[in-house]
């Protein structure tokens, strides 16, 4: 066991872990800069503990913000990082709503995932009133 109670395994993981979150953070800071370069607006960004990962999600206010942020966001990460491998936007009509999520599952070794909801003021689901600010 070493100073802080780790056994070697312990330690190894440790470090492991220690070094995707750096790669996160790293790839982070450019997207952060790139979003600087391009005027892109603000959206929230989590760093994951499970797996190098970075989850942006556009909770933008009014909620009617959204779709736009995603869709320039998700331009802007196709142009640095080509095609996303996954992409999907759906209704969901028992919510009067639509989730939108773009996946790149390895950039530079980091999966970034972007997703936003907004409500369905459009399409053939009625939105829930008094969502549409949020």
């Amino acid at each position: 066991m070493d100073k802080a109670g780790l056994t070697s395994v312990d330690a190894m993981r440790r470090e492991y872990d220690l070094g995707w979150q750096r790669r996160c953070m790293g790839m982070l800071a450019r997207l952060l800069d790139l979003s600087a370069e391009r005027s892109l607006p603000a959206i929230a960004w989590t760093v994951t503990d499970g797996a190098p990962q970075l989850l942006a999600r556009c909770e933008g206010y009014p909620q009617t913000r959204r779709q736009n942020d995603f869709q320039a966001w998700k331009t802007a990460l196709t142009a640095l990082a080509g095609p996303p491998d996954h992409a999907n936007e759906r209704a969901l009509p028992e919510r009067g709503a639509v989730h939108a999520y773009a996946i790149w599952e390895r950039h530079d070794g980091v999966r970034i995932n972007l997703a936003a909801e907004w409500d369905n003021i459009t399409g053939t689901g009625a939105a829930t009133p008094g969502r549409a600010d949020r």
